[in-house]
């Protein structure tokens, strides 16, 4: 077992850094300067609002295009519009100092240096391209189907366009969410090494560095949390009102028998939840690695029979007990399988009531 100050392989801080860093496709340098900020205010701040005024002017000039019912069409392209418009305050309003706070702490722990979590990481990254390039495509299936590419190829381009910058974002989301359990589980597993290693004799020093690496992940996870916290927050919100806007069009179109229209609504729902529970997914799991090593620390007091060890054994299960890592809603609620369940729930009585009067 390597401890704080000993190189652990041939990983080094920088290629440490480096593998921190690969997930988000363009390097350290780009993102520092304003390479970045190019990416994200072309294709949110510009291409998305013009996207949604091209879709109100549509519904202004042509009342039956896109909805049977015009004051719900008006009412959802409004609404659309807010939406993109906060979305495109929030990415402005990112603070990227907690971003490279977080990769600072993260840094001192050397994920690399473990094969097993480092090829996990790896797998994880290309699971989550294939993901998002997989849900802008079918996301954007219906428009393929229905544009002609000889005839509006531009179209087609810019429809793709402004959503790179809007799925480059989760990309950085998910990065995190995996390199913080790669963190907590590293902790972890040094600690199962030592329960179930019966040769190894349990030291302070061992004991100590334990905790001072799941600060750091905690640190970490927490610089993470306030860097994300307002765009998490919108994305629940954006989630609900596109949720209930959907479930309205779809209802007026199944009884207007416009099933073209109706598919597309189908693709689109079922889009947005599989974005919404793969999201969800990854920052509960921040969570759940994060509590995993109560059990195996409790095993720790059966391998010492020192007072003070077994003392800072039980400081170090209190505070990860009464600790919540993760993600927020606003930072007011831990986003845990309680707080999505309550969250889907609400959002479906919303989208029931609102059918009702329809």
């Amino acid at each position: 077992m390597a401890y704080r100050g000993q190189d652990r392989n041939n990983f080094g801080i920088s290629e440490n850094r480096s593998f921190l860093l690969n997930g988000y496709i363009i390097g350290e340098q780009r993102i520092k300067k304003l390479y970045l900020k190019w990416i994200l205010g072309t294709t949110i701040v510009l291409l998305m609002p013009i996207g949604q005024f091209y879709r109100c002017f549509l519904t202004f000039y042509y009342p039956e295009y896109g909805s049977i019912s015009r004051n719900v069409n008006y009412i959802s392209m409004l609404l659309n519009l807010t939406i993109t418009l906060t979305q495109a305050i929030i990415i402005f309003r990112l603070n990227w100092d907690y971003f490279w706070s977080y990769i600072d702490s993260l840094e001192l722990l050397n994920i690399p240096s473990y094969d097993k979590l480092r090829k996990q990481i790896q797998r994880k990254r290309i699971v989550k391209i294939f993901m998002f390039a997989s849900i802008l495509l079918i996301y954007k299936a219906p428009e393929f189907i229905y544009t002609p590419w000889h005839y509006n190829r531009f179209t087609i381009i810019f429809h793709l366009a402004r959503y790179v910058g809007h799925f480059f974002i989760f990309i950085i989301l998910i990065d995190i969410c995996i390199c913080l359990q790669a963190a907590f589980e590293s902790v972890n597993k040094q600690i199962v090494s030592c329960c179930y290693n019966n040769k190894q004799r349990l030291l302070l020093k061992h004991l100590l560095y334990y905790r001072q690496c799941w600060f750091h992940a905690l640190e970490a996870t927490q610089s993470a949390e306030k860097f994300l916290r307002h765009y998490v927050t919108f994305f629940y919100v954006r989630f609900a009102v596109h949720t209930v806007l959907n479930q309205i069009h779809l209802f007026h179109h199944l009884k207007s028998s416009q099933f073209s229209d109706v598919f597309y609504f189908l693709i689109v729902t079922f889009t947005n939840a599989i974005l919404v529970w793969y999201i969800t997914a990854n920052m509960i799991a921040v969570n759940t690695f994060s509590q995993n090593s109560l059990e195996e620390l409790y095993e720790l007091t059966f391998k010492t029979d020192s007072i003070i060890l077994e003392q800072q054994i039980y400081m170090f299960l209190d505070q990860i007990s009464k600790t919540d890592a993760g993600f927020t809603f606003g930072n007011l609620f831990l986003i845990a399988p309680n707080f999505i369940t309550s969250f889907f729930t609400l959002t479906l009585t919303i989208t029931i009531a609102f059918l009702s009067y329809l």
